[in-house]
């Protein structure tokens, strides 16, 4: 702007006097007026122009990346400018000559998380700081970062062969099931603890299978420990069984399983070795056991017979003795099965009370004997119903048919009335008739059964 010459005040009120004197009117309010007005304007003009403010920020400094899972998080120190007004982020894929801008935070912030970010892809990352009158500092140091998953620990596992042996037995671990979510199974390092004392026995080695040998009989623990590429560990142990003696004891003989009431009685004889220690039993469904731990141990002792009791109807089971020593070592066991079939409390008479030809009342039930078994006998009872306590008269019809047998065609079997004596019935077929005129309406019927050319 250019000022106007400068004219003294009272040059310039003189000149308005004047001029007042011909207006006649007015002249005190017009004189105080200008002189009012004159004063702002001098004064206006000797004020001096605003200054603007040019300076930036300072850069930021300590940028730091750290890589997650899909996301990468970024930190820098804070600023300390008054006039600080917010950061600005910058972000470069695989390069780090192509930024663009990601995003504007506030100047109490120093921390920001990207999340779109994709694993396996390297990004760079600077930042500026920008003022109140948004002036923008020089860019942070350059920083880089590849987001990966989190690494997790790997699984250790291992099997050893055999679980038991001597003092030449050789024993064989592998670890080639151990396993990571991150690193292939060839990039995990392994070592072994051959008695678990929290002394390692080997280095770090990528072979998963290794041998030892003891030289003294005890229980022993194995542990393994595994290692991935990213330095996480985990553990586990098994135990193997070392002893002087391997050999087992011989089977028992003569092992046999019957039904008697609710129960199964199984029977043996025990081996004459002097280690002998115990008969452990496992009782199994469906099929026979494969070993000592393969379904139920019920029993576990030196005694030649044991009963089963609280079983289910209808169910055939199945059983393994096992002889073994104080080691222990078991002998391969033998067998029998049992199919276990409750007979009725009371077989219930729904027949006449007076003589005569009636349908007849049948009572079922089923047997499945052994092998090693050569006769059995089984008995329920049964009841008349009539007022006086006595049946009038007539015959018991029991049909052979609806008995079950492994091999029906194998056993020939003889039914017995509790008052009279075995009458053979080899046929197995058909039905059985006992005939009497009176007697007790309550009894047991009795069937016994043999297999066909038993000598025993």
């Amino acid at each position: 702007m250019v000022k106007p010459d400068i004219v003294s005040v009272s040059t310039i009120l003189n000149r308005v006097r004047e001029k007042g004197k011909k207006m006649r009117k007015g002249y005190f309010t017009v004189t105080g007026l200008v002189v009012v007005c004159l004063t702002m304007y001098f004064a206006g003009c000797e004020k001096k122009p605003t200054e603007v403010d040019s300076t930036p920020p300072a850069p930021p400094t300590g940028l730091q990346a750290l890589p997650g899972n899909n996301i990468v998080n970024l930190s820098w120190n804070k600023n300390t400018e008054a006039d600080l007004n917010m950061y600005r982020i910058y972000r470069a894929i695989t390069s780090s000559t192509s930024f663009s801008k990601l995003t504007d935070i506030g100047a109490s912030v120093t921390t920001f998380n990207d999340t779109e970010v994709t694993n396996g892809t390297k990004y760079f990352y600077k930042l500026t700081a920008i003022d109140k009158t948004n002036n923008e500092s020089g860019y942070s140091d350059i920083v880089s970062v590849t987001p990966e998953p989190a690494n997790t620990a790997p699984t250790a596992s291992f099997s050893v062969s055999p679980i038991s042996g001597d003092l030449t037995t050789v024993f064989t671990v592998n670890a080639s099931a151990s396993r990571d979510n991150e690193d292939p199974r060839d990039s995990l390092q392994v070592k072994w603890d051959w008695e678990n004392d929290g002394k390692w026995d080997t280095d770090w080695s990528f072979e998963k299978v290794l041998t030892h040998q003891y030289s003294l009989a005890d229980i022993y623990t194995i542990a393994l420990k595994v290692k991935d590429t990213g330095g996480l560990t985990s553990c586990t142990s098994q135990v193997v069984y070392v002893a002087e003696d391997i050999t087992p004891p011989i089977d028992v003989t003569d092992f046999r399983g019957r039904v008697e009431g609710y129960n199964i009685v199984l029977s043996w004889i025990n081996p004459p070795d002097e280690d002998f220690t115990g008969v452990r039993i496992v009782r199994k469904i469906g099929d026979y056991p494969s070993d000592v731990n393969d379904g139920t141990v019920v029993y576990d002792g030196i005694g030649t017979t044991y009963v089963d009791p609280n079983l289910s109807s209808g169910v055939v089971y199945y059983y393994r003795a096992y002889a073994h020593d104080d080691v222990p070592n078991y002998s391969h066991g033998v067998t029998t099965r049992v199919i276990f079939h409750l007979f009725p409390e009371n077989g219930y008479w729904n027949g006449p009370t007076t003589p005569g030809d009636y349908p007849d009342h049948r009572v079922r039930f089923e047997v499945q004997p052994s092998p090693q078994i050569w006769d059995f006998t089984i008995s329920f009872p049964i009841q008349c119903d009539n007022s006086y306590g006595y049946f009038l008269g007539g015959a018991i019809k029991i049909n052979i048919s609806d008995m079950t047998f492994n091999n029906k065609h194998d056993w020939e079997g003889q039914f017995f009335y509790i008052y009279g004596e075995f009458t053979s019935d080899t046929t197995a077929t058909g039905y059985y008739k006992y005939v009497y005129t009176h007697g007790p309406c309550s009894y047991t019927i009795r069937w016994k059964a043999s297999k066909i050319g038993s000598t025993e």
